[in-house]
């Protein structure tokens, strides 16, 4: 598989053209078509200089290289077919995207943290899916934090408000502050675009996670009276 085979380039990343980089990706890394390349394509359209260079070299990274493009979202809900991670990290970025009412930055760091939302993912779960010790321990949430510190620290040295809105997007957690803080109010609507995706998801194994209500039965009409 493409995974196999990763160029050299993506391997010693930091001194090259990272957008000749990431277009030197094998085309079969991912096994749903286009995906890779649309999702490189929104990467490209981050306007933020910043962060869009730093998003570029985590997934120029070889541990997510040989693990983003191909595993499941999840194991036995949503997206849970080979390349769904990647699926449903395209689908929630593009419909942060499209969200109107918000700035050039927001959108940027919107899109950034919806691609990135689930990307402790890669070292959460083992190739069986089963999650690993720093999975059980953390949850994909932190140890994806954790995970891309050395990424952030190089955002914050260009753009420190960027870096620290990343942080609480990426770990999902956010103070809610009377002044409606902006990190806040990306989350969410990551979330929200998050559990949209997982709805619209065919896939979806919704028996045994929640008890969906029954219709209510419409009464039949009472013969009138005599």
């Amino acid at each position: 598989s493409g995974a196999d085979i990763l160029p050299a380039v993506v391997i010693d990343a930091w001194s090259v053209d990272m957008h000749y980089a990431l277009q030197e990706l094998p085309p079969d890394l991912c096994p749903i078509a286009n995906l890779l390349p649309q999702t490189l394509a929104r990467i490209e359209s981050l306007v933020t200089t910043p962060l869009r260079t730093m998003v570029k070299r985590i997934f120029m990274d070889r541990e997510v290289c040989k693990a983003y493009w191909t595993m499941p979202a999840s194991a036995r809900h949503h997206h849970a077919y080979p390349g769904g991670l990647a699926k449903h990290s395209l689908e929630v970025a593009d419909d942060l995207a499209g969200q109107a009412h918000l700035s050039e930055v927001e959108s940027d760091l919107g899109v950034a943290g919806a691609l990135l939302h689930d990307i402790g993912k890669v070292w959460a779960y083992q190739n069986n899916m089963h999650l690993s010790p720093a999975g059980l321990a953390m949850g994909h949430e932190l140890l994806g934090l954790s995970r891309l510190e050395k990424q952030l620290s190089l955002l914050e040295s260009d753009w420190p408000d960027g870096a620290y809105a990343l942080r609480v997007l990426i770990s999902g957690c956010a103070r809610i502050r009377q002044d409606g803080s902006l990190s806040f109010v990306l989350l969410v609507r990551i979330k929200a675009a998050d559990q949209r995706s997982c709805e619209l998801d065919k896939t979806t194994r919704r028996g045994g996670r929640s008890r969906i209500p029954q219709a209510w039965p419409v009464e039949k009409p009472h013969p009138p009276e005599i």
